[in-house]
């Protein structure tokens, strides 16, 4: 059986990626400046939500502080932006992440 810290961190966690889903993929603009700017902010947010929700300060919080920051990293790394041009103006962009799930802003 989980600990109560275990249990607690993990559904920290799992607020925490989905308020930086929420904030990052509905918010990420096409130029790269902006993108990374929109990450770090997603990451402000995803990481107040974790330190509020998560208890203890054991190794279960360690270990989930510590997947929460890998979650971060991959999904800005494998997150393509797909960007659509005309007449050499931007007129849109659709993103993929690593589960081939498409969405666009």
């Amino acid at each position: 059986m989980a600990s109560v810290e275990e249990a607690e961190c993990r559904r920290a966690y799992d607020s925490a990626t989905n308020i930086y889903m929420s904030i990052f993929y509905r918010s990420t603009p096409p130029d790269e400046v902006a993108m990374r700017e929109a990450h770090e902010q997603a990451v402000q947010k995803s990481m107040a939500s974790f330190n509020a929700g998560a208890v203890g300060v054991g190794s279960a919080r360690k270990k989930y502080e510590d997947l929460l920051q890998k979650f971060f990293k991959k999904a800005f790394e494998i997150m393509i932006a797909f960007t659509y041009h005309r007449k050499g103006a931007l007129v849109s962009c659709k993103y993929r992440d690593i589960n081939k799930k498409f969405w666009q802003v």
